[in-house]
């Protein structure tokens, strides 16, 4: 049995720096000694599982989850860090990072026993999350996802594109969020598969599609752009 033991150790310590995480390459890596310290400290966790699908990511990455999605742990290589993600289905809802894997441990307890955003903050400094999320758990993150891009957005043509959309009523109900130079807008944030519009202008035109339908138009200023997305959303 012994032998088993610095076998394992052998193995990990191979994948893992035995200088910056020797609790990791006693305990077989980071799952094991999340469900190690967790085991100690009373928190359940849940399942951890590795968060990658190498053999060897159980050793530096784990995954645990929540109902309100899940989160990921990473190791960082220079120094000692546990880098945490706490993820939603669209966007994180918060992240920071820690050398202790008890507060790690914590983190994550507390996120699935249903803290807020402030509280987990408030207990856990070296966590942050931003404005969208605080909209989210507020449950305005529509607005608030307008108002930053709006505020943030440099390219004058992407401006002017969420500026007339914004300007629509219909439209300013939709999630808007900016890809590859592409003005999408989605009709359900938890859920992309509800279906987008998407706006995308090129050196001419605006490219105006929707993805439930396939369809796509092509309008040769912003405002004929906002005329075939009303088309395409059947409000013409």
């Amino acid at each position: 049995m012994a032998s088993d033991g610095k076998d394992r150790e052998s193995e990990v310590s191979r994948t893992v720096s035995a200088v910056l995480y020797p609790d990791l390459v006693e305990l077989g890596g980071l799952v094991d000694a999340l469900e190690h310290v967790a085991s100690e400290m009373g928190v359940d966790l849940g399942r951890v599982e590795s968060a990658s699908s190498n053999p060897k990511g159980r050793m530096v990455t784990a995954r645990m989850h929540s109902n309100r999605g899940p989160i990921l742990i990473h190791l960082g290589k220079e120094n000692r860090l546990f880098l945490i993600s706490v993820e939603g289905a669209t966007h994180p809802w918060a992240a920071g990072s820690t050398d202790d894997l008890q507060n790690v441990v914590g983190v994550v307890g507390a996120w699935r026993s249903g803290v807020t955003l402030r509280e987990l903050e408030s207990r856990f400094p070296f966590m942050e999350h931003g404005e969208l999320a605080q909209a989210q758990e507020e449950g305005d993150p529509v607005q608030t996802q307008w108002r930053t891009l709006l505020r943030e957005e440099s390219r004058p043509v992407l401006q002017e594109l969420i500026r007339v959309f914004h300007g629509d009523p219909g439209f300013r109900r939709f999630f808007p969020y900016l890809s590859m130079g592409t003005l999408c807008l989605a009709r359900d944030i938890s859920d992309r598969r509800a279906g987008e519009i998407r706006i995308a202008p090129t050196e001419t035109t605006y490219r105006v599609q929707s993805t439930t339908s396939g369809e796509e138009r092509e309008a040769v200023s912003i405002v004929l752009a906002l005329d075939a997305a009303r088309t395409l959303e059947g409000r013409s």
